[in-house]
């Protein structure tokens, strides 16, 4: 596991997480939360993605 995907894993059972329980994650579409979603799915983690299009750009 890289020390990225350790602290993701370590924050996760720190805040109550156990293994196996889908997490909802706030996706921009930026680099952060597509490299989060990226380490999340490495991991094992089940994620939903929640994403709401406000059209601010552009």
């Amino acid at each position: 596991m890289t020390s990225l995907g350790q602290h993701v894993h370590d924050a996760l059972v720190g805040s109550g997480w156990t293994p196996g329980q889908p997490v909802v994650v706030g996706a921009s579409g930026g680099v952060d939360s597509t490299v989060l979603l990226h380490v999340l799915g490495a991991l094992g983690v089940p994620s939903v993605v929640a994403h709401v299009n406000h059209r601010a750009r552009g």
